[in-house]
């Protein structure tokens, strides 16, 4: 495979676990457990992540998960026996811009594929 081609198919990797890592977080952003003002997460509480690409010396991207931080933020919670419950430290907003910026970044690395397929069915008509 050529170069081209790798570093496109790494740039989907990534785009993939982009997608993934912020839809995890959507998912489970109401999360919530019991817990007094000050006090550590509980397990229970998901703990979000962010992806950051980093460049690889042998070219393309590669993804790396990092925790969110804080982790947990606390809210006020009737229905919780001490007033207050730990959520996750989700940002909705956020999680949207990550989608869409994966969805964006998936579609230009099938496209750098595709471009590089084009030359190489070109260069092969031109040495036939």
């Amino acid at each position: 495979m050529s170069s081209t081609l790798d570093v496109a198919v790494s740039g989907l990797q990534v785009a993939a676990a982009r997608l993934s890592v912020a839809a995890e977080n959507i998912v489970n952003a109401r999360s919530s457990a019991p817990v007094e003002p000050g006090d550590e997460v509980p397990e229970e509480v998901y703990r979000p992540q962010r992806v950051e690409p980093r460049s690889r010396a042998e070219g393309g991207v590669s993804a790396a998960r990092r925790p969110v931080e804080p982790a947990a933020i606390t809210e006020r919670d009737a229905t919780s026996p001490t007033g207050f419950s730990a959520v996750p430290n989700v940002d909705y907003g956020r999680e949207l811009v990550e989608l869409r910026l994966a969805a964006l970044s998936y579609r230009q690395n099938i496209e750098a594929i595709r471009t590089q397929m084009e030359l190489d069915e070109a260069l092969l008509d031109i040495k036939v």
